[in-house]
């Protein structure tokens, strides 16, 4: 995946994202797990699969992770919190 392929990801099905501390919790709706998945792609998933928590009509990602494992910097694709 490239930082591009994220980036229109989420911008053109409008999801919802929230930074945790140094993390992005990223919230992906359930019609969206399949495309979300092939993004990834299978080997993303061999291993030991990917940790999520599943919510009533979401499932919330951790991105630090996955963004590290693409070599894709977080501020690339999610705004930084910004300051009131």
């Amino acid at each position: 995946m490239k930082a591009l392929d994220l980036y229109k990801f989420v911008k053109e099905n409008e999801l919802e994202y929230q930074w945790d501390n140094d993390d992005v919790i990223l919230f992906v709706s359930y019609n969206y797990l399949l495309e979300w998945c092939n993004l990834l792609g299978y080997n993303f998933f061999v291993d030991d699969g990917l940790a999520c928590v599943m919510e009533y009509g979401y499932i919330g990602f951790k991105m630090k992770a996955i963004c590290e494992h693409f070599g894709i910097e977080l501020r690339e694709i999610f705004e930084p919190i910004k300051n009131s």
